[in-house]
């Protein structure tokens, strides 16, 4: 009876290790797991991280580009400003050109009429 209740007591002390081993094993795994969780946690924050950064460069990137664009239209608008206002500026030389020959000539004609109406 006493090799009984020892054997009894002996298998149920093995039973409480085997127990106590295998709950130390799953508590293991779920660490590990946890682990492996918390680094794709973190992997996924910086490739999010680097998209965000990289989202910004092309903002900026565009950005500038939008300006350089804006510039460039600004200039030509303004190249052809000068451009029109200088056409207008000879076209305006021109015709005053033109009325002071014909004032001249005019002139002159009367001149020649009057001189003529003298002799």
């Amino acid at each position: 009876e006493a090799q009984d209740a020892a054997a009894a007591s002996a298998a149920e002390a093995a039973r409480r290790e085997a127990r106590q081993r295998e709950e130390e094993a799953c508590a293991e795994v779920r660490a590990r797991e946890r682990a492996r969780e918390a680094q794709r946690q973190a992997d996924l924050r910086r490739e999010a991280e680097r998209a965000a950064e990289a989202a910004a460069r092309r903002t900026e990137a565009e950005a500038l580009e939008r300006q350089r664009r804006e510039a460039r239209e600004r200039e030509r608008r303004e190249a052809a400003w000068r451009t029109e206002i200088a056409s207008r500026r000879r076209e305006d030389a021109a015709r005053q050109a033109e009325e002071a020959a014909e004032a001249a000539a005019a002139r002159q004609a009367e001149e020649a009429a009057a001189d003529k109406a003298r002799r």
